[in-house]
């Protein structure tokens, strides 16, 4: 095992409650990427620092490996409904960001993890178009910042000024469209601006990546 124990961190940057909904039932999004490798709707963080070392083996590739699958039992654990992106492999394997990463493989491990533990558990998934703009789609008021470039990790909405999380508010987006999917049309979920202060602070002081308390 590698010595480097900082390969697999958990961390939560708000403490927002469950999305429920009215049969009790609980609903997560979560956006995929590199890092984090998960990003939640309900503010959670599971970062894999090794990619962006960009350092490979074997050794270090099966301990990824076991790290994504804790990660992916702590994420899901206590929801019924789980909303993620459709990423084939196909795509994931000629992203050109994945590629440079060595990323591919941990990203289509990540959501085999999630239908599988969700198929163990008896939850449900549902997959969205991952050609929906999670990221640029302001999750108060539904305007796409077009302009929003790649990597820019905190936003604020040029129609209603509301502050976001780039991987936050796409974990967001991603679980309305996929209740929306689901034909779910009612449930109780903290709207985007119940962060406003939070982000207020960051990016005043013009901070970049990861800002999160760790627990």
């Amino acid at each position: 095992m590698p010595n480097n124990k900082a390969l697999y961190s958990y961390y939560r940057k708000t403490k927002r409650e469950p999305c429920v909904l009215p049969n009790g039932m609980t609903a997560i999004g979560i956006d995929i990427g590199i890092n984090p490798i998960m990003a939640t709707s309900e503010g959670a963080f599971y970062l894999l620092r090794e990619i962006l070392a960009k350092k490979d083996s074997d050794k270090i590739s099966k301990y990824m490996i076991g790290r994504i699958d804790e990660a992916v039992n702590h994420a899901i654990s206590g929801h019924d409904i789980i909303c993620l992106e459709t990423l084939d492999d196909n795509w994931i394997n000629n992203d050109e960001v994945f590629t440079r990463y060595r990323a591919g493989r941990y990203i289509s491990h990540c959501i085999k993890a999630i239908h599988q533990v969700a198929e163990v558990g008896q939850k449900r998934v549902v997959c969205i178009s991952q050609y929906y703009a999670s990221s640029k789609t302001c999750g108060q008021c539904g305007n796409i910042n077009r302009e929003l470039p790649f990597g820019k990790t905190l936003w604020r909405c040029p129609k209603c000024a509301t502050f976001h999380h780039r991987d936050i508010n796409a974990a967001e987006n991603i679980l309305r469209e996929g209740l929306r999917v689901a034909g779910i049309k009612e449930y109780s979920l903290q709207p985007p601006s119940y962060y406003k202060n939070c982000y207020q602070k960051i990016l005043s002081s013009q901070a970049q990546g990861m800002l999160a308390v760790r627990t």
